[in-house]
C-alpha cells in the first residue's frame, strides 16, 4: 500500500499547488489545513475513549510551538511549490536528513557517528547536483531555494518534538490534531508572508484569497478542491500505513521502503499518463537521485533500531508524515 500511495503523495501535491499557483498557494495550504482538521476530527472521534484525562489537562503551549514551525515549514513549501519541479520536490525534501541533524546536535547535543555525518553529508551533494540547473533561471530558482528552506523550521520542529515528549506519552491522533488546529490559525497570521514574497499588495493578496474562498465554498472550483482533498487523503492513507509498518515491521523495514519509495517517488514524473503535468527525467536528476541514494543507504546503515517502538517515537513520526513529505530521517 505504501508503495502505491507514496509516489502518488508527491504528484497530487505538485498537481494541486501548480493548479492554483504562486498567488494562491497560501489558500492551498490552509485549504489542506483545515481538511486535516476535518478528517483528524472524524478519526480522533472514533479513539475518543484513548484519550486519558492526563492528556486532556496537559499544556497545549508545546502543541501550539510545534505547529508554529510546522507551519513555517508547510508555507516555504506552498509558495516555492508550484515553480519547482516535482522530481526536485523528492530529493530536497531529503535534505531535512542533515538540517535534522545540525539542529540536534546543537539544541539536544547529539553526537553521531562518521557513517551518519558522511551520509548526511552525500545527502547534501545529491542535492546540489539535483538543483544545479534550477540556477539558469531566476525564478526557478528562487522557487526552489524557498522550497528548500521548508526544511530548516521542519527539522526544527522534529528537534523540539523529540526533546519534548522524550518522558511522556501522548496518542498521536491526539497530538496530531491539536497541531492542526493550532497550524490552521497560524496559518492566516502568516498571510502576509505571500505578499513579500511575491511582492502583491495586502489588499489584493485578500481579494485572491476571498475569491478562493468563495470558487470552493459555491463549487464552482470543484476541480482544484477534489485535489485538495484527494492528497490529505491520500496523505492520510500513508500516514496510517507508515505507523502500521514502524509498529509492525519495526525502523529497517521502514527504512528499507522509504529507500524504496525514494526512486519511485521521483522517477514517477515522467509517467506519460501525468499529461501537461509530466516532466522529463534529465541526466542531472538521475545522478543526483543515486548520490542521495548513497547517502541515505550509509546514514541508515547506523541507525537500525530493535522493533520495538513506542507511542512517542510513533507520535513523533506520524507528525511528520503528515506533512506534504514523507521523511526518511525519522528514527
Amino acid at each position: 500500500l505504501m508503495l502505491a500511495v507514496g509516489p502518488s503523495n508527491y504528484i497530487l501535491y505538485k498537481i494541486a499547488f501548480t493548479s492554483y499557483g504562486a498567488s494562491s498557494a497560501l489558500f492551498a495550504m490552509q485549504m489542506v489545513n483545515l481538511l486535516f482538521v476535518v478528517y483528524g476530527a472524524v478519526a480522533l472521534y472514533a479513539v475518543r475513549g484513548a484519550i486519558t484525562d492526563e492528556m486532556r489537562a496537559s499544556s497545549k503551549v508545546p502543541y501550539a510551538l510545534m505547529a508554529l514551525l510546522d507551519c513555517l515549514g508547510g508555507l516555504c513549501a506552498a509558495l516555492g511549490a508550484a515553480r519547482t519541479p516535482g522530481q526536485l520536490q523528492t530529493l530536497l525534501s531529503q535534505s531535512l536528513v542533515p538540517c535534522t541533524m545540525v539542529a540536534s546536535a546543537v539544541f539536544l547535543k547529539t553526537r553521531y557517528g562518521a557513517k551518519k555525518k558522511v551520509g548526511a553529508a552525500i545527502i547534501l551533494i545529491g542535492g546540489a547536483i539535483v538543483v544545479a540547473p534550477a540556477f539558469r533561471e531566476s525564478a526557478e530558482t528562487s522557487a526552489v531555494l524557498i522550497y528548500w528552506a521548508s526544511n530548516i523550521p521542519m527539522a526544527l520542529s522534529a528537534v523540539y518534538k523529540e526533546w519534548r515528549f522524550a518522558d511522556s506519552e501522548v496518542h498521536v491522533l491526539y497530538l496530531t490534531q491539536y497541531v492542526s488546529c493550532f497550524q490552521l490559525l497560524f496559518g492566516f497570521v502568516l498571510f502576509p508572508a505571500q505578499c513579500l514574497t511575491d511582492g502583491v499588495p495586502l489588499g489584493t493578496a485578500t481579494q485572491t484569497f476571498v475569491a478562493d474562498a468563495v470558487g470552493v465554498a459555491t463549487g464552482r472550483d470543484a476541480y482544484r478542491t477534489s485535489l485538495l482533498a484527494l492528497y490529505v487523503l491520500n496523505n492520510f492513507i500513508l500516514n496510517t500505513s507508515g505507523i502500521v509498518v514502524l509498529k509492525l515491521g519495526g525502523a529497517s523495514l521502514t527504512a528499507i521502503l522509504y529507500a524504496v519509495l525514494l526512486p519511485l517517488s521521483t522517477l514517477a514524473f515522467g509517467a506519460p499518463f501525468l499529461g501537461q503535468y509530466q516532466e522529463p527525467i534529465v541526466a542531472t536528476t538521475l545522478i543526483g537521485l543515486a548520490v542521495v541514494l548513497v547517502g541515505f543507504s550509509l546514514y541508515e546503515s547506523d541507525s537500525l533500531v530493535p522493533k520495538e517502538v513506542s507511542l512517542r517515537g510513533v507520535a513523533s513520526a506520524a507528525v511528520a508524515l503528515r506533512r506534504r513529505r514523507f521523511d526518511v530521517s525519522e528514527q
